[in-house]
């Protein structure tokens, strides 16, 4: 398989790794899907293979967003972690343009105010318009010694403040480049020894620092992202639960809760369960996918170790009616971030268009009677393509190509061909046995009751009864069988 390279005209040729997109065998397997996605991605140099081999020119000045996307990319904005771009000291700008040129990204969401900061001269407006990428969100961090103890939490009623007005000032930037969220992720908020803190001052702090927040702007939707612990031993907003009880504290329609899928697993959670309970109540307003093995913030790239329950939270969203962007928080420490972030759009597309092929109301049926096996029917069926069953015609074409010297040379055929004669397998195996023969191996064939296909059973030693032989799925010696040696 070739190699897609994908250059924008403002990546220069010696930018290794981040100025070309190189997919391929040994990486990212998505030579087609990449062309694909290309497509709806930002404005591309360059030919790019098409999906009957011809070249098609694409150029900063081709608008490519509207039309031509992937069946499942069509429903969600998708953004990624811009930090996984910063790789070597590389400044905010040239990773945002970095980023910009990954297809099927459709969306910007910066931290704040640490990106928005390290922007310098360049007004974020125009950046946004160079790159043709719409900012959907921002991120709020509160780094340095001041939170150290904590920001909405802290015990300094001046760092409260500080924390407030931080907060408040990332509406403002929001509000005015219509990206309508902010999250925030209490970090420092929490605690870490027994008798350390008064609970109920602790939740009451926090509680007031969402609803001023919340309350500066109703335009802009606000939500918390909780995690389980980390930096604290134990964070105050844990679990989706917590979350949710926070929201009906802050009693602001605009205020809610953003889910990452590794945090969910840190704290025990079924991330599709999790969601479940916040788009009932209308106030899901993020999601952060990735994926991890539960212990940790993994951040490893989405559906890599667990598939099903992240195509089971996309299947939720889908129906629960979830409207914000898939943010993937993800971090590439040793693979390229490029390629990586590629295999995210191609695994959350792949996935969406699994949902757009499975029978509904099948599942739906399966699920009202908790059958657990039967709800695994429609996504065999409609979902994921089974491998084709062989008619009687396919295997009289398999058993005419192996027939064919090319497959595997002529003097393997000829040496083939006498071992065929001779009733053995491989010539090299020859050792003067005949089946039956004590250590031999007798291939006999057996009539499957159930399917009416061949099968064939392993012979034994001298005594064992015939009918305590075992089935296996072995090699016959019947001409007519789709992997009989060549004759």
């Amino acid at each position: 398989m070739g190699v897609v390279a994908l250059r924008p005209r403002w990546a220069s040729p010696s930018e290794n790794g981040f100025g070309t997109i190189a997919v391929g065998p040994k990486g990212v397997n998505t030579r087609v899907l990449a062309v694909r996605l290309a497509q709806t991605s930002s404005r591309l140099d360059g030919p790019l293979p098409s999906l009957h081999g011809k070249g098609t020119a694409l150029s900063r000045e081709t608008p490519l967003r509207s039309d031509n996307r992937p069946p499942g990319a069509v429903r969600y904005p998708l953004a990624t972690r811009l930090n996984s771009f910063r790789a070597g000291g590389v400044d905010v700008v040239t990773a945002i343009r970095r980023a910009a040129m990954v297809p099927g990204l459709t969306a910007l969401e910066l931290n704040y105010p640490q990106h928005v900061e390290a922007l310098g001269e360049v007004p974020l407006a125009t950046l946004l318009a160079e790159v043709g990428l719409p900012l959907t969100g921002l991120n709020l961090r509160f780094e340095g010694a001041d939170f150290r103890d904590g920001a909405f939490t802290s015990p300094r009623a001046a760092t409260r403040e500080r924390a407030v007005l931080l907060a408040t000032e990332a509406v403002d930037l929001a509000a005015r480049h219509g990206a309508g969220h902010v999250v925030l992720w209490m970090a420092d908020d929490g605690f870490d020894y027994p008798f350390q803190v008064d609970y109920a001052r602790l939740w009451a702090d926090e509680i007031d620092g969402f609803r001023r927040v919340a309350a500066h702007d109703p335009a802009v939707r606000v939500s918390v992202e909780y995690k389980p612990n980390e930096p604290r031993r134990f964070s105050l907003i844990r679990s989706m639960g917590e979350a949710l009880l926070a929201v009906r504290d802050v009693d602001l329609p605009n205020f809610g809760v953003t889910l990452d899928f590794c945090h969910g697993l840190m704290t025990g959670e079924h991330p599709a369960a999790a969601a479940s309970l916040a788009l009932r109540h209308g106030r899901l307003f993020g999601v952060h996918l990735n994926d991890g093995y539960g212990s940790a913030d993994d951040g490893l790239m989405v559906g890599s170790v667990r598939p099903c329950q992240t195509l089971e939270l996309l299947a939720v969203l889908v129906d629960g009616g979830y409207d914000g962007t898939l943010y993937f928080d993800t971090f590439p420490v040793r693979e390229d971030p490029v390629a990586e972030c590629v295999a995210n759009v191609a695994t959350v597309s792949r996935y969406l268009t699994v949902l757009d092929r499975l029978d509904r109301s099948a599942l739906a049926a399966a699920q009202a009677d908790h059958d657990a096996i039967a709800v695994r029917a429609p996504s065999r069926r409609r979902g994921v393509p089974r491998k084709r069953r062989l008619t009687d015609a396919g295997r009289r074409r398999r058993r005419e190509r192996a027939r064919r010297p090319g497959r595997v040379g002529r003097a393997a055929a000829a040496a083939w061909g006498d071992a065929a004669r001779d009733g053995l397998r491989d010539p090299s195996r020859r050792q003067g046995r005949e089946p039956g023969d004590a250590g031999g191996v007798e291939r006999r064939r057996l009539d499957d009751d159930r399917s009416g296909r061949t099968r064939s059973v392993r012979g034994s030693s001298p005594g064992r009864p015939e009918d305590q032989r075992g089935r296996h799925d072995l090699l016959s010696e019947d001409p007519e069988h789709p992997r009989a040696p060549v004759r």
